[in-house]
């Protein structure tokens, strides 16, 4: 992507806390893995599903807050209710896209399909909460991550090679994490009753719909990757709509558990992305920047906030997996 260049690096008094960050951040996938996994005696199934749904609705994994998560409360009980009296592992469901990044200068840089800190950061919370369950509930947890891209395709026209693509960097970097027996994912076109030949309906360009305003379009152009007029904007966001619905339908047999997604929905329970984030990664990038007390901070870098910045990517090849090739430092 097009970041601004200095002549010296913006990270350098930076380094050494961006150094650190990421090396907690790494040892956090082995800090619980030689930790028993074991079920409190004499807990029912209703005390260990409360138990979980505090986990989950704690500040580290929700933006909500628990009094307005409470609306999900039932639901998500008896979910994780069924599974406890099985005995099998609690099953979760995670939406993340649909298998690349928006651009951050649509027109001049296209859309991003390679794995970095936001999915690291992604597979980071995953973990904290798998370890955390496991800590009460022997069994411990399976965490799926679904991504839609079949709708990206029906939407945006985006090569399901590209977004499948995405999806073996991602089984990569979760073999090299050490996280697969409870980490997975559940791609929308490798769903066993969608083929590469199935029909799209798609909004036809010439059928007259009413017009965007300048947010939706310049949110259409970056998951485009490219500008756009306003009257394809708005025949993107009508192929979103129907896409988006068939899509629920070829997924909704295969999820059998808490279905959660980035921001919080009617029906879906709102799991942070990334630590104190409330926002969804697959528009933009997950850059890191100094708070104004000088920590080290993860924030979602996008098309409408990266001109604030000048930016810089840095390696870190002797820390981060080799599934990640760098990190983006950005400094107002």
């Amino acid at each position: 992507i097009s970041l601004k260049e200095t002549t010296k690096s913006l990270a350098d008094a930076a380094l050494p806390k961006i150094r650190d960050y990421l090396e907690n951040l790494i040892n956090g996938f082995q800090s619980g893995s030689n930790t028993p996994p074991r079920s409190r005696s004499g807990d029912t199934s209703n005390r260990l599903a409360e138990q979980v749904f505090s986990i989950l609705t704690s500040r580290r994994f929700a933006y909500l807050g628990r009094q307005r998560a409470i609306q999900y409360r039932g639901n998500i009980l008896t979910s994780l209710d069924a599974d406890i009296q099985r005995g099998q592992p609690l099953q979760f469901f995670y939406d993340i896209g649909p298998g690349y990044h928006a651009s951050l200068f649509p027109g001049i840089d296209g859309l991003v399909f390679t794995i970095g800190l936001s999915e690291l950061l992604l597979l980071s919370q995953a973990n904290g909460f798998i370890q955390r369950v496991r800590a009460i509930y022997s069994p411990g947890v399976n965490f799926q991550f679904i991504i839609d891209n079949v709708c990206g395709l029906e939407t945006n026209d985006v090569p399901l090679k590209d977004t499948e693509s995405y999806c073996s960097k991602l089984r990569k970097l979760i073999r090299e994490l050490g996280i697969r027996d409870h980490v997975d994912l559940l791609v929308e076109s490798e769903l066993p009753h969608y083929s590469t030949g199935s029909k799209t309906v798609r909004a036809s360009f010439d059928t007259p719909i009413a017009p965007t305003s300048t947010a939706q379009k310049e949110n259409v152009e970056r998951f485009l990757g490219r500008h756009c007029s306003e009257a394809e904007s708005a025949h993107r966001i009508a192929r979103y709509q129907a896409a988006l619905q068939r899509s629920e339908e070829r997924l909704a047999p295969f999820i059998l558990g808490v279905r959660m997604t980035q921001r919080a929905t009617e029906t879906t329970f709102g799991f942070r992305s990334f630590p104190g984030g409330d926002s969804r990664i697959q528009c933009g990038q997950v850059a890191l920047r100094l708070s104004t007390k000088g920590r080290v901070q993860p924030f979602l870098l996008t098309s409408r906030n990266v001109d604030r910045y000048q930016c810089e990517r840095m390696r870190f090849e002797e820390i981060l997996p080799s599934s990640i090739k760098d990190v983006i430092f950005a400094k107002l």
